[in-house]
């Protein structure tokens, strides 16, 4: 499924330039990578990413990776998604914001709880995952040397498949 609004195109996830992305991805995002893959060049941990979940998909601007997102299963927790999002420093928050429902409603099929974390200094994130519905932790925790706030978002049941928009 592919959807588009007047500046971004995503898709679900094809060859990627991990070497671009890793080049132009926003800061906090690249610190965020960097505790959960510690020691692990990021071009590399951006592979990881992709290759951990269960699905994927890109955000292309002018034809450049601007957005990777994805949920992997967990072990041990067959009902509980962890989604991510990463992007890079051309991202249009405001055209994914308009599509970020229908993608988060893909997350969640099958599931009862979305659950991750994010970098406690990350603001631009927490107002984001606010606004698509996420809650977020008040108590923040250390994980490879950086600061994150847990983040959640309950799945309403019975779910049924979203409708592209």
């Amino acid at each position: 499924m592919t959807t588009e609004t007047k500046d971004l195109k995503v898709v679900e996830t094809v060859e990627l330039d991990f070497k671009h992305f890793a080049e132009n991805i926003r800061p906090w995002d690249a610190r965020e990578v960097a505790a959960s893959y510690p020691g692990v060049e990021l071009e590399d941990a951006l592979r990881l990413c992709v290759e951990a979940s269960r699905r994927t998909w890109v955000g292309f601007v002018d034809g450049l990776p601007v957005l990777m997102a994805g949920v992997a299963d967990i072990d041990g927790a067959p009902h509980v998604g962890c989604p991510w999002f990463l992007a890079t420093t051309k991202f249009p928050v405001v055209s994914f914001s308009k599509v970020a429902p229908y993608y988060i409603g893909l997350m969640a099929e099958g599931k009862t709880l979305l659950y991750n974390y994010v970098a406690s200094g990350n603001k631009l994130a927490h107002r984001w995952l606010r606004r698509t519905g996420f809650t977020l932790s008040d108590q923040p925790f250390n994980h490879g040397g950086t600061q994150f706030v847990e983040f959640k978002l309950c799945v309403p049941q019975p779910s049924s498949q979203p409708s592209a928009p």
